[in-house]
């Protein structure tokens, strides 16, 4: 009866010990995969981001230098009564 005992002990320990590594490895998995869709949310976004980017920079409407790109950010502010005012230009 002690050897009975002593076996069933024995199958009871390389059971969970098999339960332990078999979840070690599904958790394991599962952080993998939760890593790799947090890097496809990523992708999504950064390619997002570089699709408005390459939009706006292949524009034509968009200054070629320095003085074009601030005549057109401040031209909505003046109009027509204020032409009087400078337009504030950085000189290079």
């Amino acid at each position: 009866m002690y050897e009975c005992t002593l076996q069933s002990f024995y199958l009871l320990k390389f059971v969970v010990s098999f339960i332990n590594a078999t979840n070690f490895y599904r958790r394991n998995k599962l952080v993998q995969s939760l890593q790799y869709q947090q890097f496809l949310v990523g992708v999504d976004e950064d390619e997002s981001w570089l699709n408005e980017k390459t939009t706006l920079v292949s524009s034509d409407e968009v200054g070629d230098t320095l003085a074009a790109v601030q005549v057109s950010r401040w031209q909505p502010y003046y109009s027509q009564s204020h032409h009087d005012i400078p337009c504030p230009i950085v000189q290079c």
